[in-house]
């Protein structure tokens, strides 16, 4: 790997951690046998009522079928656990359910990533 890609993937890893993501890393790829266990995973059903998530397969092969152009992918990881509040009388729900919509948390965290590595 050449020098200047590494640093910039050490510094975009360091802005998602800096952002509250509890992991982040940074791949140019996806290796085959994970495109093949993904394709395992879907052919079982295991994927149930997501349907996009087979019709959109294709788009998950490959960073340039995704975003044409694209070399590399940051990901990341946070634990998004929220309290159980149990109250007599009422419905329990979700955990995932409780707090604010960890799609909102996510992408507030990625913006703050995106913004950080603009002004590096």
């Amino acid at each position: 790997m050449e020098q200047g890609r590494k640093s910039r993937s050490e510094l975009l890893k360091r802005l998602a951690l800096d952002a509250g993501f509890d992991r982040a890393g940074v791949a140019t790829g996806l290796p085959q046998a994970a495109w093949e266990a993904y394709e395992a995973w879907l052919a079982a059903g295991l994927h149930g009522p997501l349907g996009y998530m087979a019709a959109q397969r294709e788009a998950r092969r490959s960073l340039e079928s995704l975003l044409p152009g694209a070399r590399a992918v940051l990901m990341v990881a946070l634990g998004y656990v929220q309290q159980p509040r149990r109250e007599a009388g009422r419905p329990k729900i979700a955990r995932y359910a409780l707090g604010r919509d960890y799609h909102k948390v996510l992408r507030s965290k990625l913006r703050r990533v995106a913004a950080a590595a603009e002004r590096e």
